[in-house]
């Protein structure tokens, strides 16, 4: 560009310079305008290879002198947008190294450019000099060392033991219900009737303030049969009414009625005058031997009781299927039902007694 308009600037004088010379053309006289163009044309060619003579020795100077400047520049803002973005320290020594090598070579490039040269593109090819002092090369990056960690042992998978297999023991069979034991007589009470002779007997101790009386008495007898005979005594509603006649049998033997329930006791069993369709018996003696015995019915324990009172003392077996309270020596009151003839009324007795006496309660007599 520079040399362009070096170039336009002087054939702009040259022009200038024939026109002073020999002044503007006429229209009237062609020979003299075409002898003066042909004088300006010889003119400017003559002086043509000075100008370019001129161009080629100032052309290279202002070449250089804008490619350092321009250069410098460059680099002095690359430079500064690194400062900014803080490289490696290791790339700033590096840079800041080659910057000063450059700015050494552009310093003697600079210097020697006004000396007259040769050639114009000597300098170009010429190699920069050698700084005097070159920055020491960065040291080596060397990475810290790595710890080595020891290598780590994965135990082998191996697979879960199996599981044990889970028998199932066979669901246990629902037994049935145990069938009721057989009942003693042909001729089973049914629970409503117990209830009956339980509140006749209550009513009968309240009217005469416990005190025994005959007629006490008999309705303690009527107790006695239904108790001894109850279908089903272990069902609920038999057994509850089993328990509330027990505490009408403690109320009725105290001490001060046992000897007169030993002497009424004693006459019901042996005198003959007791109504045949009257089965149900209180007495009260005392154990002279007990046992036990296998039947039909199942196992029965058998007693020896004594019957006490002002009357003559006589023993009569007694069978129950309860477990038993008393023992040998002991003083009791049942309440059970007479069985004359057993051999021949009960089905399962292979005994020889000519009468006994089937236990439905008994109580164990104290002091009290």
């Amino acid at each position: 560009m520079a040399e362009h308009d070096a170039h336009d600037s002087a054939e702009h004088e040259l022009a200038e310079h024939d026109v002073s010379d020999h002044g503007a053309p006429e229209h009237g006289d062609s020979e003299h305008s075409a002898i003066d163009e042909d004088s300006a044309t010889a003119t400017a060619t003559a002086r043509r290879p000075q100008v370019q003579k001129t161009r080629r020795k100032t052309g290279p100077i202002k070449q250089m002198i804008g490619i350092v400047v321009f250069g410098m520049m460059g680099i002095g803002l690359g430079y500064g947008i690194l400062k900014l973005v803080k490289p490696k320290a290791e790339i700033i020594m590096s840079i800041d190294a080659q910057v000063a090598t450059w700015w050494g070579s552009a310093k003697s490039m600079i210097g020697k450019g006004s000396e007259p040269t040769a050639a114009p593109n000597t300098v170009a090819k010429q190699n920069p000099p050698p700084a005097a002092n070159p920055p020491a090369p960065p040291a080596p990056l060397t990475p810290p060392p790595i710890a080595l960690q020891p290598p780590v042992t994965v135990p082998p998978v191996t697979a879960p033991p199996p599981a044990p297999v889970v028998t199932t023991p066979p669901p246990t069979p629902v037994q049935p219900p145990p069938a009721p034991p057989e009942s003693l007589t042909a001729h089973p009470i049914p629970a409503a009737e117990l209830e009956t002779a339980l509140a006749g007997a209550r009513s009968a101790m309240a009217a005469a303030e416990d005190t025994i009386k005959p007629n006490v008495f008999f309705a303690l007898c009527d107790l006695g049969h239904a108790v001894a005979l109850v279908e089903n005594p272990q069902i609920p509603p038999a057994r509850a009414l089993k328990q509330t006649a027990a505490s009408v049998l403690r109320a009725a033997a105290k001490p001060a009625n046992r000897e007169l329930l030993g002497t009424y006791s004693h006459q019901w069993l042996f005198s003959g005058k007791r109504p045949a369709d009257k089965t149900g018996v209180l007495l009260v003696g005392r154990v002279d031997d007990m046992g036990t015995t296998q039947t039909r019915v199942g196992e029965l324990t058998t007693a020896r009781v004594v019957v006490i009172g002002k009357a003559e003392q006589t023993p009569i077996t007694v069978l129950t299927r309860d477990k038993p309270t008393y023992r040998v020596g002991d003083t009791v009151a049942i309440l059970g039902s007479i069985v004359d003839d057993p051999a021949k009324s009960l089905p399962w007795y292979s005994g020889t007694e000519p009468k006994l006496v089937l236990s439905g309660l008994s109580q164990r007599l104290g002091d009290k």
